[in-house]
């Protein structure tokens, strides 16, 4: 693709792009992005195993390498922390932001309960419970903010290949390359409503990642080069 971030504002003009990182090499597959609550700008560049972070202006501060193999998805906690799928290391970190402050790392390889194979997608909750997308166990996972495990999430969805999360109002939004729609349950895993998302041909999408903004969603269509802006009340379909 492309290799870069694009930054749009609240009506969906463009504002600026970022692609170089400090070795001038630019990015390899910048996976993900959030915002932390000091406002900087976060990527996921997955292919060189490593995280950034940029001002709001576009200008580069740090790098954390070393770390990491193949991080995907990344999500920011209350405290700030980033909470980072470490998917190429099949296990999630959790990094603090504060000076200090010990680091915290879970999972490994495997089928059983806190296990991941493939993590490619965190979200938090309100209460800071950590839900990641166990891609190849065909699952979610629950675990508390110290990282012991609460619950699976799936066996009543058919999950097939649970590829990106997010989560709003209690809500949980699932993107499944089994699937060409999405899934919404509720925190505990109950189905709630799916829905669809459509090109202007009428031709229905096969979404690759989701954002969730209140009301508004946003599902990128990697297929088609585009990201499709939506509000969820307008796409509800019962399952």
């Amino acid at each position: 693709g492309n290799n870069r971030i694009q930054v749009l504002n609240s009506t969906l003009s463009h504002e600026l792009s970022i692609q170089e990182t400090p070795d001038s090499g630019g990015f390899d597959r910048p996976n993900d992005v959030c915002i932390d609550k000091n406002g900087m700008i976060i990527i996921s560049d997955t292919f060189k195993n490593a995280l950034h972070w940029f001002s709001q202006e576009g200008v580069h501060q740090r790098t954390l390498t070393g770390l990491l193999n193949r991080p995907f998805s990344l999500c920011i906690a209350s405290d700030n922390s980033v909470v980072v799928a470490d998917t190429g290391n099949h296990r999630v970190r959790v990094i603090s932001q504060v000076s200090g402050k010990k680091n915290l790392v879970f999972g490994r390889y495997g089928k059983e309960e806190g296990d991941f194979d493939g993590p490619h997608s965190v979200a938090v909750d309100g209460c800071d419970n950590i839900y990641v997308a166990d891609l190849y166990n065909q699952r979610l996972q629950v675990f508390d903010r110290q990282g012991a495990f609460l619950r699976t999430i799936g066996a009543n969805l058919n999950l097939q290949a649970p590829r990106s999360i997010a989560i709003s109002k209690g809500k949980i939004f699932i993107v499944d390359w089994g699937y060409t729609y999405i899934q919404v349950v509720n925190l505990k895993g109950a189905p709630l409503f799916q829905f669809g998302v459509y090109s202007q041909k009428g031709e229905q999408i096969t979404p690759n990642s989701i954002a969730v903004d209140g009301d508004r969603v946003f599902i990128s269509d990697c297929n088609n080069h585009k990201v499709y802006h939506i509000h969820m009340e307008h796409s509800k379909s019962s399952l």
